[in-house]
Parts: structure tokens; sequence; C-alpha cells
């Protein structure tokens, strides 16, 4: 019989000698079951990484990422200070070279702000920002078109969300979207169940995101691979100006159900 699937747990009783075979399970074990969960995903936020400002400093709270199958763990948050200057600047995370001592290895990161755009190989955007001077940036929104606001507010269209084969958009761009079109009464089932997705608090997967709007932008020729995350976005508002024609809201909706009428 060939054994296949298996779990071998050791056992660490009273009177036992650890082993080094049980010390390479204990280290094994995690690193290769997240491995596993997380085999061809593209290089991106995995979870958290949540931006926050105070005053001229942006903080990164904990989170996870993922850069060429190497997972990267953020345990506490990070603050870093921030310039108001009218010249696109950028969050970033740079990937330093592994480290060694005698006993570990590290792959270590740091966090900046850099007024070069341009992405390097060995580095992953978190967000963008444009500011006037004197102003303080912001990253709450008004609106689902507010979020990219030209100035003093954070961009987070351009940040890598991974998913299984590549990457998507934050998840909190699309919870804005679902969130702001549940204001209208939708009667399409196509947005209402992809609405009901964005809600989840995970990144939505670009491959259902290009399904979504390929069905609602049938003539735009739309590619998977050439749906890059700005294009997602002017799409999704074009979506949701399509779904706010129907000016009727869910609280319209209530008071049209308790409207009385007199004979």
């Amino acid at each position: 019989m060939v054994c296949l699937f298996s779990y071998t747990e050791p056992i660490l009783t009273a009177g036992r000698i650890l082993k080094e075979s049980h010390l390479k399970d204990f280290a094994s074990f995690p690193r290769d079951v997240v491995s596993i969960m997380f085999q061809g995903y593209g290089n991106g936020i995995l979870s958290g990484c949540e931006i926050k400002v105070s005053g001229n400093k942006l903080t990164v709270h904990n989170g996870l990422i993922i850069n060429y199958g190497q997972m990267y763990f953020l345990a506490k948050p990070v603050t870093v200070e921030y310039q108001s200057v009218e010249v696109e600047m950028m969050l970033k995370v740079r990937f330093l070279p592994e480290d060694k001592s005698e006993d570990f290895r590290f792959f270590n990161t740091e966090i900046f702000v850099d007024n070069n755009v341009d992405i390097k190989q060995n580095e992953m955007e978190l967000c963008r920002f444009k500011m006037k001077p004197g102003a303080e940036l912001r990253t709450g929104y008004q609106s689902f078109d507010d979020m990219m606001t030209e100035y003093d507010t954070a961009h987070l269209v351009y940040a890598p969300y991974a998913c299984k084969g590549g990457v998507t958009i934050s998840p909190q761009i699309t919870a804005n979207f679902a969130s702001e079109a549940f204001l209208y009464k939708m009667t399409d089932p196509l947005d209402i169940s992809f609405c009901f997705n964005c809600l989840q608090n995970v990144a939505v997967p670009k491959e259902m995101i290009f399904a979504y709007l390929n069905s609602k932008f049938p003539f735009e020729r739309l590619t998977e691979k050439g749906l890059t995350n700005i294009k997602v976005y002017q799409l999704l508002s074009r979506a949701l100006f399509q779904i706010s024609k129907n000016r009727h809201t869910a609280k319209d909706m209530a008071q049209e159900k308790h409207r009385v009428f007199v004979d």
C-alpha cells in the first residue's frame, strides 16, 4: 500500500527524549501548510496591512504579505513620516537580501515613503498620494469616487492584493463599491450576487471581478490579463453609476412601504 495523504504527530510524554526529528517537524509543519494554502498566489498583500494616518505619520498595521512564494509577517504596527509636497509619493515595502546566523535564515523588509513611483523588483506598493502644502493626508472616504480624489487622499487602488493566479484590487475598494451599490434598489441578479461577494472582507479574486465587468461591459473587449487595478476601479465606478440611475434608495423604499393613501 502506498501512503499518500498523511499526518505525523510527535509523541511527547514524560521520560521521552526530545529528538532532532521532533524539532524539524515542529519547524516544517506550519511552514509547509501555509505554503500549500497559498500555492499559486501572486505577489501582494494577503491580509491586514491597514494604513492609518495621524498628523504627518503613516502607520501600517500588522498583516501578512507574500513575495515570490515567501511569506512575510508584520507582527506589530510600523510608523513612518511623510511630507506634504505636490509630487506623487508612494508608501513601499522593500524586500531585503537574505541574512543568516548560525541558527536562522532571516527574510526581512523595510517600509518607507518614496518619491520614486517606479516599482523595483524588490519593492511592493502599499499606497500612493499627492499632497497640497500644509494639508493632512486622509484614509477616510466620503464615497466610492472619493477614493481617487487627486490631492490629500491615500490611493489604495494600485496596491496589489494576492489571490490565486495573480493579484487583485484592495478588498476595501470592492467593499465600498458594494456598500454604496446597496444604497440603491438593485434588480439585476448579477449586481446583487457580485456585491454580496464584495462584502466578505476578503480580496475578491481577479477572475470573479473580470467575469462581472465583462458581463456588464461586453463591448469593452476586456481580457483578464489586461485588467489592471486602475481599470477595475474605473469600470466599477461606471457600474456604480449605472446602478445609481435607479434613484430609489433603501430609505426611500422603506418610506414608500409605510406611505398611507387616502381616497
